[in-house]
């Protein structure tokens, strides 16, 4: 049997996650809160990189090398931009979905569970594998 592939949407991340989803929000009815103990975490684990910005992007928030998105923290998930060559490979990972906007799949982006995340060693392992994909783009 092949791998079975599964899209989280903002809808269904909030009912995963538990945080609040309004579609009659203001901001085009996709309020997510993040979980911010596992935004320090990351952000603990890249504070050594001089090329790390922040940023908040749809309701979360995201760590950038250069410029460009390498992991962030979306509802209590991770949100990790591994490249369209590693998808595949991460998505065989049982806490790993892909990740879609507005009901389309973002190639290259998958959705790493708290499940996923519980160990330092396990958020390392995405974190690293963001970074690296992030330090192979020019920088913007």
């Amino acid at each position: 049997m092949g791998h079975r592939r599964s899209i989280w949407r903002p809808s269904q991340v909030a009912r995963v996650v538990g945080v609040a989803y309004d579609r009659g929000s203001p901001s085009g009815g996709q309020t997510l809160a993040y979980e911010k103990i596992l935004a320090q975490r990351v952000r603990d684990m890249l504070r050594q990189r001089r090329e790390v910005t922040e940023k908040e992007l749809f309701g979360g928030i995201g760590f950038m090398i250069r410029g460009n998105m390498a992991c962030g923290v979306l509802g209590n998930g991770l949100l990790v931009r591994v490249g369209p060559a590693k998808q595949e490979e991460a998505l065989r990972d049982h806490n790993a979905k892909e990740f879609a906007i507005a009901g389309r799949p973002s190639k290259g982006w998958v959705l790493v569970a708290r499940s996923g995340t519980k160990t330092d060693t396990d958020l390392r392992k995405w974190v690293e594998l963001g970074v690296a994909f992030a330090k192979s783009l020019p920088a913007k």
